[in-house]
């Protein structure tokens, strides 16, 4: 049921196992870059695979598919980067804010199922929310980069940068993915072609694996395996809550489960990654 939850997770970790295999056995003689390594095209082989089966729906005993894939996808993250990643000590706190993001998806997971068809002038609002969002945290990417483009991340000045960088990134990657998916609902509201819709989605799915895999990547180069996983699945239950309730599907439906849990799970999944981020360093450089 979760197999595309563990297609990605492996996919990143071999990406990571990669990258650390480089940097600690590099020499003159060996290739810099990652894509001239089997680690390479293993990782995008599963990427995809992963991806693809994403777009499979299902349900699990009450739970949605996104959310059961979610943790698994964390409970794997645990276990590689505990007994294959020798760089990584995982403490208690670490052990604690996985716990408690297992938790927030947990709380948050009523709204996965309460998402069905929306209108025309509905789904063009959502994607017109989620552009300037978009566009917003790509502007708090450029104005990270010139922060720190004379010292680098790696400088002690700029600390703070470089433990936020990555929520900048997972929320980019999140976001990309939502609007790709919401302007395609947009564009196939004006079309009636089969052929069309279908290459409409197809574009956008293509759009948003090759967003995902650099951005990934490029997170996973500086930051540590058991960081950007859970950070990636936490930003991207932030945009489908935030979706689900600006598509008002929390209405009618019982405050308990479709608002006051969610908003304690948000809460939940926002300590965990407060412990991630402040009590160990991230950065792998």
């Amino acid at each position: 049921l979760c197999f595309h939850s563990f297609c990605f997770t492996l996919a990143l970790f071999i990406f990571k196992h990669t990258l650390w295999w480089i940097e600690t056995r590099e020499t003159s003689r060996r290739p810099k870059h990652l894509y001239n390594y089997v680690g390479w095209y293993l990782g995008l082989l599963l990427f995809a695979v992963g991806k693809i089966l994403e777009v499979v729906p299902a349900q699990y005993e009450g739970l949605s598919w996104s959310s059961v894939a979610q943790m698994s996808s964390l409970a794997l993250t645990v276990v590689l980067e505990a007994l294959f990643l020798p760089d990584t000590d995982l403490s208690r706190l670490d052990y604690v804010a996985y716990a408690l993001i297992i938790g927030g998806l947990l709380c948050t997971s009523p709204l996965d199922s309460h998402v069905e068809g929306e209108s025309f002038a509905t789904i063009f609002f959502i994607a017109c929310m989620l552009l300037a969002l978009f566009i917003f945290s790509i502007g708090l990417r450029i104005l990270i980069a010139r922060k720190v483009e004379i010292k680098g991340l790696s400088a002690e000045a700029n600390a703070r940068f470089r433990k936020y960088f990555p929520v900048v990134l997972m929320s980019e990657v999140t976001l990309f993915s939502a609007l790709m998916f919401a302007s395609a609902r947009v564009t196939t509201h004006l079309v009636s072609a089969l052929l069309t819709i279908v290459s409409i989605y197809v574009a956008a799915f293509i759009a948003v694996f090759l967003f995902q895999l650099f951005q990934l990547t490029l997170a996973l180069h500086d930051y540590e395996f058991g960081y950007v996983v859970p950070l990636f699945h936490v930003m991207r239950r932030y945009t489908s809550i935030v979706v689900s309730l600006m598509l008002g599907r929390a209405d009618g439906a019982s405050p308990w489960t479709h608002i006051v849990l969610p908003i304690f799970g948000m809460i939940l999944m926002g300590i965990a990654v407060f412990i991630l981020h402040h009590f160990r360093e991230n950065f792998s450089h």
